[in-house]
């Protein structure tokens, strides 16, 4: 966990380099866990917390350029198909991650689906990190305002806002 929280800090000080050796030793650290000797405030740290954690440093480089989009992706969809159906905003922010990467480099269409459901899985949290997230992604879907269904997408992100 520790490992995956420098890499998340070293990806927003845009340290390429650094970002993905952090992630080898969270990968690494996390494929030799031992939940038998994990403590109990630990015991969340499963995998889709990992992937979701990786992920979102993975995120932040490929935003800016410095990593490609591929490993981010898949680390967000591992990390929203293994998120346990009663971790709400985990999930939701697993998924504003993926459209947030989807928006930026991929299929628009795809970014919209993936939003629409990111907001109806948010709809209940009441979460600053989710809220900032939400409007991260309304700013990503700024170059695309001449698509109809991403307009609406951005309308939903400003009521939802309000």
């Amino acid at each position: 966990m520790l490992h995956s929280l420098e890499a998340r800090a070293l990806a927003r000080m845009h340290r390429l380099q650094e970002t993905l050796v952090a992630i080898g030793r969270a990968d690494d650290a996390f494929g030799h866990q031992d939940v038998a000797e994990d403590p109990m405030w630990m015991r969340y740290y499963d995998a889709a917390q990992h992937a979701g954690d990786v992920g979102t440093a993975l995120l932040d480089l490929a935003l800016t350029g410095a990593a490609t989009t591929d490993e981010a992706r898949d680390r967000h969809i591992t990390a929203i198909d293994g998120r346990h159906p009663n971790l709400v905003r985990s999930r939701a922010l697993s998924q504003v991650g993926l459209a947030k990467v989807t928006m930026a480099t991929g299929d628009p269409a795809e970014a919209v689906q993936i939003g629409h459901a990111a907001l109806d899985t948010a709809g209940p949290v009441r979460s600053r990190r989710v809220a900032d997230d939400l409007a991260h992604l309304g700013r990503l879907a700024e170059r695309h305002t001449d698509r109809a269904d991403v307009a609406d997408l951005r309308e939903r992100l400003a009521a939802t806002a309000a």
